[in-house]
């Protein structure tokens, strides 16, 4: 955020600009009921994994009966219709291991998008500056107090008593 007086670079917790003094707690209090709400987009991130959760359970659903009913057919076309036994068993097997493989890879690829997610939301993150880094300005000059312009009004009189 930046300040609407002289355009410094504040943060939103600031209540008053470091620069100018403008009090910042309404425009900051006004920016953020501007912006969307948290609560909203947090509503419908929830309701999006939960569409995504129900669709991918019906799919997967699907997809499993239909295999189930093509390895069944073949499975007792072999084993009735020829009487092979073995040649039943070791498809079934065959099969048995190859759904295995798949499911490992499909879950081996969605940890490493979830790792890759969690790199990046931490790289998006800001670094910490040193503090060295933080003030440009090589001299400092002293803000004088409310006091200073009325000392020097005060002047030494022959009446004041001074110790």
């Amino acid at each position: 955020m930046y300040c609407p007086s002289c355009g410094k670079s504040t943060s939103v917790e600031q209540k008053f600009c470091r620069a100018c003094g403008l009090s910042l707690e309404k425009i900051a209090q006004s920016l953020t009921e501007q912006l969307p709400s948290q609560q909203l987009n947090e509503d419908l991130e929830a309701r999006k994994r939960k569409v995504e959760r129900w669709l991918t359970l019906l799919l997967r659903t699907a997809f499993g009966l239909f295999v189930i009913t093509v390895l069944g057919s073949l499975i007792y076309k072999i084993i009735t219709t020829k009487g092979n036994f073995l040649l039943g068993f070791a498809v079934l097997a065959l099969f048995i291991a190859l759904m295995t493989a798949l499911i490992l890879v499909v879950y081996r690829e969605s940890l490493r998008e979830a790792v890759a997610k969690r790199q990046l939301s931490q790289a998006a993150l800001p670094q910490p500056e040193p503090t060295g880094k933080l003030l440009t300005e090589s001299h400092f000059q002293p803000v004088p107090t409310v006091t200073e312009p009325t000392t020097e009004l005060l002047v030494e009189r022959p009446g004041n008593i001074n110790t």
